[in-house]
């Protein structure tokens, strides 16, 4: 059964627009100034413009830095977005907004079982929008969905610590077996 509600639609491409029509400008909550105080003035509209861009870093920084290129756009987003105070307002900012973790994790799984609908976006080469349409998620989206859901909940870092306690036992073996050739 695939859900067609409209109003939600518009917020799958990344689940960071905000639900409300309130603009990404409005009165900054306590708690969210708490996480925003932390952040240098280009930071904090950083952080501000991630969200109103639907996790779009690169338009984010575009927007927040001294820089028209592109690709320095994307570096400092890159380098934004390892930052754990960034990382930290921006997902409070979210929160406030009605698009925390749980709500994402939520439209990732229904994406991951096909049951929701993904917005798709076409922008010409001075990013403006041409079009956005609604459609089925393909299997690779699909599968993003599940990948993403999986490094959320943590579990590929069970199967990481699983995986190197399995390898520190076969080195540990192999070193016992390399002991006992030698004697």
């Amino acid at each position: 059964m695939v859900e067609t509600d409209t109003k939600e639609l518009k917020t799958q491409d990344t689940g960071l627009k905000p639900k409300n029509k309130k603009s990404h400008n409005s009165a900054v909550k306590p708690k969210q100034k708490k996480h925003l105080d932390r952040l240098t003035i280009k930071e904090q509209t950083f952080a501000k413009e991630y969200i109103a861009n639907r996790g779009n870093g690169t338009k984010a920084a575009l927007l927040s830095y001294d820089t028209v290129d592109k690709n320095t756009a994307a570096n400092i987003a890159s380098t934004n977005l390892m930052k754990p105070k960034i990382q930290t307002a921006i997902e409070a900012l979210a929160e406030s907004q009605g698009i925390g973790l749980q709500v994402r994790m939520q439209e990732a799984a229904r994406i991951a079982l096909g049951t929701k609908e993904v917005e798709v976006t076409t922008y010409d080469k001075d990013d403006n929008i041409i079009s956005r349409t609604h459609r089925l998620p393909t299997p690779k989206e699909q599968l993003s969905a599940i990948e993403l859901v999986n490094k959320t909940t943590g579990l590929y870092k069970q199967q990481d610590i699983e995986a190197s306690t399995a390898k520190h036992e076969i080195d540990k073996r192999y070193r016992e077996a390399m002991k006992a050739i030698e004697v």
